[in-house]
């Protein structure tokens, strides 16, 4: 049985980065009241995945690497699709996307210099995530429900600061490493 266990946080985020299909599908056929289900069951098992692999040891590489993945996937792709619908500003979409782009291209820069490294997200990521997460969610509820304007703005007024602050830390961060390791081969 233990055995088996072992995969069950993977085996979430696999789930998690296969629902984007249905959802996106039920989205797109105007099933908002699914769609926000579908939503919400991946933004809590965004957060069990992580919580079952350190509560029970159960922790893998490939799983700090899914993990991420099926989270940026699915956040991608609503951002895409809601500024595509003018649901969104274009440019909400490209901060959001855009600072995803540069950290991984800064992780594999890094990665290039120093070799391979431990790459733990930083706290201020996690809560730009589940930010991003709660967005996309009150996307839907706006559209379901007709929300506040105000509401919606604010929201998105905290994930462009947010994506811009934990960029700005991860720039911070990684310069100093690289130049740590350029003086350590001069």
């Amino acid at each position: 049985m233990m055995s088996f266990a072992r995969y069950i946080p993977n085996a979430i985020s696999i789930i998690r980065l296969i629902s984007i299909i249905p959802t996106l599908w039920l989205f797109l056929r105007g099933e908002l009241f699914w769609t926000l289900i579908l939503m919400m069951a991946s933004t809590i098992s965004d957060g069990l995945d992580g919580y079952l692999a350190r509560k029970f040891n159960l922790a893998s590489r490939i799983g700090s690497m899914l993990d991420p993945i099926a989270d940026k996937v699915l956040i991608s792709t609503f951002f895409i699709v809601y500024a595509f619908y003018n649901f969104i500003p274009l440019e909400l979409m490209i901060i959001v996307i855009g600072r995803d782009l540069l950290i991984l291209t800064g992780y594999i820069n890094l990665r290039l210099i120093e070799g391979p490294f431990d790459a733990k997200p930083d706290p201020l990521s996690k809560v730009n995530t589940f930010v991003e997460f709660i967005f996309i969610l009150l996307i839907v509820v706006n559209l379901l429900l007709d929300l506040n304007a105000l509401v919606v703005e604010t929201f998105a007024g905290l994930v462009i600061a947010l994506s811009l602050l934990s960029l700005i830390k991860y720039v911070l961060i990684w310069s100093e490493r690289v130049l740590r390791a350029l003086r350590l081969v001069n």
